[in-house]
């Protein structure tokens, strides 16, 4: 890297880390430019893809002779790129420097430095950040805090609302931007721009686990609510609470302002329902719409529901849906 410059020089070599679901377009790409295709993986991710290509190793640590041994000693110059989608290794200066030569950049789909972390996209649903970025940044010590080198930011479609949605848009378009990288680069040099980022600015938010953090507070303004059941509904098993001294989840919900005002001691009861959906008092003239209420055995139970049953949400498990952070063991 030259005068704050990262290039790409005629690809010949592309090494995927982590998981994609695009996985097996990415080496098509590269097989029609001539360019090698390697993948590197943990196992539980391997399993979770519907193709794995050819030229693949799975290893729980980076062990640096198994991935030199697996690249056939590939020399890693201006000509290759190793790519992170959601690797789960951390990445050490040996490996960042002596293995890849600092040529390992990480896809982001944030406004780094602010979202830095694995909270996905939960977290800003829960805010209310409708803007997603197609993001590179090359990969140092820290947490998502390398210099970026490209940055598209994008206004996320109106009718996308769930984690699953947001997500699915997102990689969609990452997917079409490597895809044009690849080409791009095959041909010609590609240099970008070096942007150190300020670490005065940053914000970090951890993973999130559905289970544990997931707990609803009916205590909550009506629109936060609302944005915290969004941040686990699909593909996540939904935000949870209590009815009727049993845990369920929640999806499928939309604020509502055509009911009677409400007492804040209200939020929670079931005012009115069909066997499609239920009405929910919140406080502040707002109700909720529930079309789904599953029980532990993932069965939607809402034509079981009564008028007058109460979700409510046991202050101990707020408290611990706080103090949890779930972390991925490497």
């Amino acid at each position: 890297m030259k005068n704050n410059i990262f290039s790409i020089k005629k690809l010949k070599n592309l090494i995927l880390l982590g998981s994609a679901p695009f996985i097996k377009d990415l080496e098509n790409i590269c097989k029609k430019q001539n360019i090698n295709f390697f993948f590197i993986s943990t196992k539980d991710q391997i399993n979770n893809l519907e193709y794995v290509p050819k030229k693949t190793l799975s290893i729980e640590k980076l062990n640096e002779l198994k991935i030199l041994s697996f690249l056939n000693f590939l020399k890693f110059d201006n000509q290759s790129l190793v790519i992170s989608i959601g690797a789960r290794w951390i990445f050490k200066s040996e490996h960042i420097n002596n293995l890849f030569n600092n040529r390992l950049v990480n896809c982001h789909g944030t406004r780094l430095p602010i979202d830095r972390g694995g909270g996905g996209f939960s977290w800003r649903i829960m805010r209310g950040d409708r803007l997603g970025n197609i993001l590179l940044h090359l990969i140092d010590e820290g947490i998502d805090s390398g210099p970026i080198i490209y940055n598209d930011v994008y206004v996320i479609p109106i009718n996308l609302n769930s984690p699953e949605e947001i997500e699915e848009d997102y990689k969609n378009r990452l997917k079409d931007f490597l895809v044009n990288l690849i080409k791009d680069s095959s041909k010609k040099t590609r240099n970008f721009q070096i942007q150190y980022q300020q670490n005065s600015i940053s914000s970090y938010f951890p993973r999130l686990k559905t289970s544990t953090n997931g707990y609803v507070d009916w205590n909550w303004e009506p629109n936060e609510i609302q944005k915290f059941i969004l941040a686990f509904d699909n593909p996540y098993s939904g935000a949870k609470t209590y009815l009727n001294k049993k845990e369920v989840s929640i999806k499928k919900t939309q604020l509502h302002v055509g009911e009677i005002k409400t007492h804040i001691f209200q939020s929670g009861l079931i005012i009115r329902k069909t066997d499609k959906w239920c009405i929910v008092a919140l406080k502040n003239g707002y109700s909720l719409i529930i079309e789904t209420v599953k029980n532990k055995k993932n069965i939607n139970i809402i034509k079981n529901i009564k008028v007058g049953d109460r979700f409510w949400t046991p202050s101990k498990k707020i408290e611990s849906a706080k103090n949890y952070r779930f972390i991925i063991k490497n």
